[in-house]
């Protein structure tokens, strides 16, 4: 009986400690979802761990970062490559170093006018 309750409280202790280091994934939303070359973007989102380094990227160019704070919040300026064709390309965020990421959203650039 004692083996049963002490293996029962052991995998309890186990359940608890990967439960409560679980966190969510991180997510943001983006300032805007079309516009045109040279134009800002913010981006803004939580969930981040603090003190990661947060880069913003269309397609994979890297186009902005900055850092989380300590609430696991961050935002990240950044600007549509002056040279990007009209299209639709993804936003996402990376984090380093736990190699996490976001997709805010996806910017359609548009022609000049």
């Amino acid at each position: 009986m004692r083996r049963a309750l002490a293996a029962l409280a052991g995998a309890a202790l186990i359940f608890v400690a990967l439960m409560g280091s679980a966190s969510a994934a991180p997510t943001g939303y983006c300032s805007k979802t079309r516009g045109l070359p040279g134009d800002k973007l913010v981006v803004r989102g939580q969930d981040g761990i603090a003190g990661e380094s947060a880069i913003l990227n269309f397609n994979t160019k890297a186009i902005g970062g900055n850092t989380v704070d300590g609430y696991g919040f961050w935002t990240i300026v950044g600007h549509i490559p002056r040279h990007a064709v009209p299209g639709t390309y993804a936003i996402t965020v990376t984090f380093s170093p736990s190699a996490t990421s976001a997709s805010p959203c996806f910017f359609r650039v548009t022609r000049r006018r």
